[in-house]
């Protein structure tokens, strides 16, 4: 596990958009330092899908995948996997979600919610951990409408901004970390 997967994995995200079931969609991204050695993992999540009953199994061919393929099973989403350039994806859901892992529409750094948190940081520490705690309610939101639990809460939900997270490593052994979460 550690010489044929781990070995490989560098820098990881996972994104999640939709503002209900129809349209639900996301995604693992993680950046490969050795694409043949992911080529060889997706060739084994392959075979162990289509080892799964019920469950069709096709070859992926989209605009920007180098290898992979797509799982739908008889009840549930879609799940894509796939080798693109240096990222092995598994976008789940939405049709959307795959190209979304790709090629974003727009790069986390420049969405304001994070530039703002990622800020408030402060002394040179780089984030490593971010939640736009917003979109998380307004998902939820999709998902149970007017339930009247979830409108008691709302308002307290929607106190919260982003949640963030971060470390820098000052030398010595010494890494200096910081949890922040953000009110509106």
């Amino acid at each position: 596990l550690r010489k044929d997967v781990l070995s490989w994995m560098g820098d990881a995200g996972v994104f999640v958009g939709g503002k209900g079931l129809p349209d639900l969609g996301g995604g693992l991204v993680i950046k490969t330092s050795d694409p043949a050695k992911t080529k060889r993992v997706i060739d084994v999540l392959r075979r162990l899908a289509d080892d799964q009953s019920g469950a069709t199994v096709k070859t992926l061919t989209a605009q920007g995948v180098d290898e992979g393929f797509t799982v739908q099973p008889q009840d549930g989403p879609r799940i894509d996997v796939a080798l693109a350039g240096e990222k092995f994806i598994v976008a789940v859901g939405a049709p959307g979600a795959l190209k979304q892992a790709i090629s974003p529409s727009q790069p986390l750094s420049s969405a304001p919610a994070f530039a703002d948190a990622s800020g408030k940081l402060g002394d040179g520490l780089r984030p490593s951990f971010y939640l736009d705690f917003p979109q998380v309610v307004s998902l939820i939101e999709g998902f149970v409408g007017n339930e009247a639990d979830f409108q008691k809460a709302k308002p307290y939900l929607d106190t919260f901004g982003a949640v963030v997270a971060g470390a820098k490593d000052e030398g010595d052994g010494v890494t200096r970390a910081r949890f922040l979460v953000t009110l509106k």
